[in-house]
């Protein structure tokens, strides 16, 4: 592998020639390329990939309702990869059939830790979501919310819901938030506040 610091061949990625190049860290890196990759078929690596598959389904299906959560994040890592890193282990190594099955398999799963609030619990009642969390001994800020999702994991049906929270809100440490949507089965939530970039973990729940 080598560093190039090159102004023709500036940020370059992908395949010239028999060499392929990617930018890591700010620097472009070029290998040569592998003709014949291996492509191992041990347990170990087919329930890797079972994993996988798994956290991506998951993650397409929970991109939108997951994305305030850039705290948790490397420097060098997106939103997407975080995710991956935080989840991949939590999945079966059975391939679900949907990418709203494959969310269930995240039960019980507190994704994340900051020192921010820590929801403590997101269950549904069909149509709407009752959340639990602790302060932590952080005091209420302005403009913190509270972000909900209710989840129909045979229909493939997603509901999100938004509540900004007040002082006494917060301060009971649960809150109601309605979804409207029936026949739920699967609930997570978390607090977050986009002007200060601050993100309690993520709970989800099984109903």
């Amino acid at each position: 592998m080598a560093i190039i610091n090159s102004i023709v061949m500036g940020k370059s990625k992908g395949k010239i020639g028999n060499v392929v190049t990617a930018t890591l860290k700010g620097q472009v890196i070029a290998k040569s390329r592998n003709f014949s990759p291996a492509n191992p078929k041990t347990t170990l690596q087919t329930n890797s990939r079972g994993k996988m598959s798994n956290a991506v389904m998951a993650w397409q299906f929970l991109s939108t309702f997951l994305v305030f959560i850039a705290p948790f994040r490397k420097s060098t890592e997106s939103t997407y990869n975080a995710f991956i890193r935080l989840t991949k282990n939590s999945f079966s190594n059975v391939i679900a059939l949907s990418r709203a099955l494959a969310v269930t398999q995240l039960s019980g799963l507190n994704f994340g830790s900051s020192n921010y609030p820590t929801m403590s619990s997101a269950v549904s009642n069909f149509d709407s979501v009752s959340c639990a969390w602790l302060t932590n001994g952080v005091p209420f800020e302005q403009g913190m919310t509270l972000r909900v999702i209710n989840i129909n994991s045979l229909l493939g049906e997603n509901v999100i819901a938004e509540h900004q929270l007040t002082t006494v809100e917060f301060d009971l440490l649960s809150l109601q938030v309605d979804c409207v949507q029936s026949t739920s089965d699967f609930a997570s939530a978390y607090i977050y506040n986009e002007s200060n970039n601050k993100c309690s973990n993520v709970v989800f729940s099984v109903i």
